[in-house]
């Protein structure tokens, strides 16, 4: 067997008549890149740090844990991370303001602040990297001005995918709309919708009697429904930037990933309720560009 080195390999055949002439034919052109795929990285909510919630990164196999910003005082919850993963947007101090920092911990400053009919939560970046969407109060903002609030039980989980759309939910179920708010349309029944990077999947969760809240995936395209088995109740979850995983945490306060199909099933903290911590809201983004 020949190793070949990375870039463009031609196979050629070639063949030589009665005069002496020689002719060669291409059979085959190929490319090897021997780039690795970039694994990415998870960010969570966790109190492993002195106690306090705070944004954590790590690994999506659990190594090089570390917290983003020694020192920064918190609480930190739900992590986003911007499409080329060189930012991260947070709830800060329990949904008082909406922050944005470095994906080296440098650079964190206020989004919006001080809103009197509620709190921030649940940052989500545009898919050029430039705007943000969350809820403020009982509606739905993209950088700081109310485009939803249907008055239909508070508005929560918004998402935004490459689509252009929005999706969010209320008591309603799931809708999607465009960022200012127009088109808003039905889509199903549950909470905390989460797009695939493609936007073709939605996966969300559902409640289902005695068992809790499941996770489903939603073909966009046929609107056929799968309820993914991974044996545990879902708080909240995202996709890996490839689409093949979900990172999700759970009940037990732990974050886990899965195979977009349900298989291959791995508790990544390994940590929570039963050894004193809490591992929340994580999110999976690209590694940042040095």
């Amino acid at each position: 067997m020949v190793a070949l080195s990375e870039g463009s390999h031609r196979f050629w055949v070639a063949a030589t008549d009665a005069a002496g002439n020689t002719s060669r034919t291409l059979l085959s052109e190929w490319t090897v890149d021997t780039t690795l795929p970039d694994p990415g990285l998870i960010y969570f909510s966790g109190d492993r740090f002195n106690g306090k919630f705070k944004t954590v990164v790590m690994n999506p196999d659990g190594s090089g844990i570390r917290e983003l910003q020694p020192g920064w005082p918190g609480p930190q919850y739900q992590p986003a991370v911007s499409p080329d993963g060189g930012k991260i947007a947070y709830n800060f101090n329990t949904g008082s303001e909406i922050r944005v920092v470095n994906a080296d911990g440098t650079g964190d400053h206020i989004i919006d602040e001080r809103y009197p009919d509620g709190q921030f939560q649940a940052p989500t970046w545009s898919p050029d990297g430039q705007h943000l969407a969350y809820v403020k109060g009982n509606g739905i903002a993209v950088d700081g001005q109310m485009i939803t609030n249907d008055q239909v039980g508070a508005e929560s989980g918004p998402d935004w995918g490459v689509d252009n759309k929005i999706y969010y939910n209320n008591q309603a179920g799931i809708f999607s709309m465009d960022p200012d708010g127009t088109n808003k349309t039905f889509v199903t029944q549950g909470g905390l919708p989460r797009l695939s990077p493609d936007s073709t999947t939605l996966a969300f969760t559902r409640h289902i009697p005695n068992e809790g809240y499941a996770l489903f995936m939603l073909d966009l395209a046929t609107m056929n429904e799968q309820k993914l088995n991974v044996g545990e109740q879902v708080v909240d979850f995202n996709w890996s930037p490839d689409g093949s995983q979900l990172a999700f945490s759970n009940f037990n306060d732990d974050v886990y990933t899965v195979n977009s199909d349900g298989t291959n099933l791995v508790n990544v903290t390994n940590d929570g309720f039963q050894f004193g911590h809490q591992d929340v809201y994580p999110d999976w983004g690209v590694t940042p560009a040095n």
